[in-house]
């Protein structure tokens, strides 16, 4: 089984923890673990809409 960790610092850890908070509330009050919280926006996560070109376009039906 394949596994992965990694760190959040700074902002980033912020925003993770505002989406965490978010999802609590909207379920009231149960939070979700952070693997669940992952797997929650991988879900919604699109490369093809979060890669962009060196000159800053969209790339469609790809990675660089």
């Amino acid at each position: 089984m394949a596994r992965t960790q990694t760190t959040l610092q700074g902002a980033d850890s912020e925003r993770f923890q505002a989406n965490l908070d978010r999802v609590a509330d909207l379920r009231g009050g149960a939070e979700p673990s952070n693997a669940e919280l992952v797997r929650m926006m991988l879900d919604q996560f699109d490369p093809t809409e979060a890669v962009r070109n060196p000159d800053g376009s969209a790339k469609r039906g790809g990675l660089l």
